[in-house]
């Protein structure tokens, strides 16, 4: 047997960025390639996208793009297709459609999917039923199963009324599973392995307002979705949904329905049934107030339980409200902040515990008169506690362990501290910073015992300080120099299963020099360089003990205004990979090391 054992991984990356603006119009365009881009492994690497704005009236892109209709509808979400808007002052309009994800499906599996195939056609063509045949087939082991991901589409427009400062919209996304991007049919799926093809609909709303040259911001969203888990068959009749226990619904419901979304038992929630639960909508509603010497900033979050939205990553099954305010004083030298938040998890109560977690913050930065030292302090403590029960004859804790829950109770607090001091040695001017960070977690949990072994193994304590150093000097001829230093090192202590503390370490030092150089005593002509080198470890108890050393070394060239090209040189040493033997089997490890190269030019017209 010969087993082609892994290769030292290369990879390249190639971008360009292009834009040309004429009075009116502007047109753009950019493109990144990585030769690590590969269907039968990932999700898109590469990006590309073309960009027309006319006269900010109409705008539209073609390729990998990141709109934004709403917090809780679309944001920032990589869409390869087309997008853009039509924004007419008051009337406005935007759109997009394309892929969200691409089909990715190994050569195995593909191989695996076309057996499938050729099984099913030939059931079809000797009038069996293709899915008891498919069955047979996995029951006698001459058929294996495949897994993949579907390529996944995305439909959604926004309408909205009003201008960017005063503005009213309604949007809405679709997005669905190709189930014919992996050849699948209901027959099929009895070999199919991976997550089913699913479906999701997300209707919202939104109002934004900014009044006083944005001095006073205010801004509501409220959504809901339906959405569906497994498409398979299709839309199904009102018998079926009777059969399942679910009344009230009739064939002109699923009939209207249908048009928006596959109606069967897998929908969630089903017309009709249930549309009223306050976990199928997301909500937040927020605003800023910048008046008076006062940076004041608010915003409340609830994220139903049942509420999806594909197009948009967002924390479900959580409710949040944060706080802020930095006050300025002193002739603007002292900016005083405070900050409160806490959320809680666990809406839905599908779980047995809800996590409660309590932040709170203060900062105080000042900017000193007569060549003083710029001060910063903060200070955050973070508490998290999910109000676990440790009565093992409790009804609850019987709950707690048959949802495999444990006991999170801990406080984590963070000071820093920042000096930066400007001062001169003879004619040369200087400019020092020092920072220090110092992390404590005080974690509150004991050790369980229940069923007589260890169900919780009890505290895990840790702790952190960082510390950066850093000297920039002016020389009289055109040159900036810059040193610096930044050290980190940390402790986690925990119990094992035996119940036995233990302790890993990690350390990090990093060195660090650059120069800044203008050359011809023309500011847009310069040379920038930069070096350093980084010392990493980490020991944790039964394992070994990791080492790394990484060097990096740089240098920019910026000329004739609008020329600029840089080149980068990274190598890292003691990467631990995995060694095999002539069967594929792991039988140890050896270090390896990694070596990334890149070259960039810019031209800016």
């Amino acid at each position: 047997t010969v087993v082609e054992l892994p290769a030292a991984v290369r990879v390249r990356r190639v971008g360009a960025d292009l834009s040309y603006e004429k009075n009116w119009w502007q047109l753009s365009g950019t493109f990144d390639f990585d030769s690590q881009d590969d269907p039968r492994k990932n999700q898109p690497l590469n990006r590309y996208s073309v960009n027309a704005n006319v006269d900010g009236v109409l705008l539209m892109s073609y390729g990998d793009t990141y709109p934004v209709f709403g917090p809780l509808t679309l944001y920032g979400t990589r869409v390869r297709g087309f997008s853009g808007g039509v924004y007419l002052g008051i009337f406005n309009l935007e759109f997009v459609q394309g892929e969200l994800e691409r089909k990715v499906i190994s050569k195995t599996n593909g191989s695996i999917r076309d057996s499938v195939n050729d099984v099913y056609r030939a059931a079809k063509d000797a009038g069996q039923s293709p899915d008891s045949v498919i069955i047979a087939a996995l029951n006698g082991g001459t058929l294996s199963t495949y897994s993949g991901n579907f390529k996944r589409n995305i439909l959604g427009a926004r309408f909205s009324v009003g201008p960017q400062n005063l503005q009213w919209g309604l949007a809405f996304t679709k997005v669905k599973d190709d189930q014919g991007s992996l050849g699948y049919n209901s027959a099929k799926s009895v070999a199919f392995t991976g997550e089913k093809p699913q479906e999701n609909l997300v209707l919202g709303t939104d109002f934004r307002m900014q009044l006083f040259q944005k001095r006073l911001q205010f801004d509501a969203s409220v959504a809901t979705s339906f959405t569906n888990t497994d498409i398979t068959g299709g839309t199904l009749d009102e018998s079926v949904f009777e059969q399942a226990g679910f009344t009230g619904l009739t064939q002109d419901d699923i009939d209207l329905f249908s048009d928006f979304i596959t109606v069967n038992t897998n929908l969630t929630p089903i017309p009709l049934d249930g549309i009223s639960d306050n976990n199928l909508y997301a909500y937040t509603i927020g605003g800023a107030f910048n008046m008076y010497n006062n940076n004041l900033t608010a915003r409340y979050r609830h994220h139903g339980g049942y509420f999806q939205s594909y197009a948009t990553s967002i924390q479900r099954d959580i409710e949040s409200f944060e706080i802020a305010d930095r006050i300025r004083f002193w002739q603007n030298r002292a900016f005083f902040t405070v900050s409160y938040a806490n959320s809680t998890n666990n809406l839905s109560k599908r779980n047995t515990n809800s996590l409660d977690t309590r932040n709170l913050g203060f900062q105080l930065a000042l900017f000193l008169p007569n060549q003083l030292p710029t001060l910063t302090f903060a200070f955050n403590t973070i508490n998290r506690d999910n109000n676990f029960t440790t009565d093992t004859k409790s009804q609850k804790f019987t709950d707690q362990v048959d949802g495999n829950a444990r006991p999170e109770e801990n406080t984590t607090n963070v000071f820093s501290v920042n000096a930066s001091y400007l001062f001169f040695l003879g004619t040369y001017r200087n400019t020092a910073t020092v920072s220090y960070t110092s992390s404590i977690r005080d974690d509150k949990t004991r050790p369980l015992i229940y069923g007589g072994s260890v169900y919780h193994a009890g505290p895990a304590d840790a702790d952190n300080n960082m510390v950066g150093l850093s000297l920039t000097t002016e020389w009289k001829i055109p040159l900036r120099t810059t040193i610096n230093f930044a050290y980190s090192g940390g402790t986690t202590e925990f119990a094992d299963t035996a119940n036995v503390i233990q302790k890993g370490k990690s350390t990090t030092s990093s060195y660090g020099v650059g120069a800044d150089y203008i050359l011809l005593n023309k500011q847009d002509t310069r040379m920038s360089i930069y070096g350093g080198v980084a010392l990493s470890s980490v020991d944790i108890p039964n394992t070994d003990k990791l080492s790394l050393v990484s060097f990096n070394l740089g240098q920019r060239l910026n000329f004739l205004k609008k020329h600029s090209f840089y080149l980068n040189f990274n190598l890292t040493s003691g990467l631990k990979v995995p060694e095999y033997d002539t069967s594929g089997n792991v039988t140890g490890e050896k270090s390896e090391v990694n070596r990334i190269f890149t070259a960039r030019y810019e031209y800016t017209f």
